[in-house]
């Protein structure tokens, strides 16, 4: 997907953001929900291993591990939030290139439609560290790591690895260069 089209579908979906949807979930509810977009950068490095956070959530203490990214600022890119989240998060200057993949998911807890962009980037510059969110506060942190892993690593951990597309079929799209490869991925389990 190039910028133009990429730009499209943000300006479509910052648009519903403003004005909370209603989904009609599993029993007729009808639930309101806001919506949330998060853009994360996948940089693979030159050992094709693919640049992972260690997260945990600060109250209720599940860990995961995901592809460095976070919310999308109003009036940035998808590209540009990609960038600004791998520098962050992970103090590695990247440039963003393609959009790789869309997931969604329903946190039905506290009403959130969450579209998640994944965007492949470019190591620039930098050293790789733990980084910081600067949205929250010291003891409401969530990042405890950051590092590579390769396929056979994913597939052996034993935290819960986001989006599930690394497991197996991202692989194959990368030895691909992308061409081709499934961009719409449809909704995941929640975190």
């Amino acid at each position: 997907m190039d910028l133009l089209s990429a730009r499209l579908l943000f300006d479509k979906f910052k648009k519903k953001s403003f004005v909370s949807s209603m989904c009609n979930r599993k029993g007729g509810d009808s639930l309101l929900y806001r919506h949330r977009m998060r853009a994360a950068g996948i940089l693979v490095n030159e050992e094709k291993k693919i640049l992972l956070i260690h997260h945990r959530h600060p109250r209720r203490k599940y860990e995961w591990l995901s592809p460095p990214g976070g919310g999308v600022d109003e009036g940035e890119t998808i590209f540009e939030a990609a960038e600004r989240e791998m520098l962050e998060e992970c103090h590695l200057q990247c440039r963003a290139d393609k959009l790789l993949y869309v997931v969604e998911w329903l946190d039905d807890i506290r009403k959130i439609h969450h579209l998640e962009l994944y965007i492949q980037v470019t190591y620039v510059g930098g050293t790789l560290q733990i980084g910081k969110d600067p949205e929250v506060t010291e003891g409401e942190q969530m990042i405890l790591d950051c590092f590579f892993m390769s396929e056979e690593e994913i597939r052996a951990a034993t935290l819960p690895v986001y989006p599930g597309i690394l497991h197996h079929q991202f692989w194959r799209d990368y030895e691909k260069g992308f061409s081709s490869h499934q961009v719409y991925l449809g909704r995941e389990v929640e975190i």
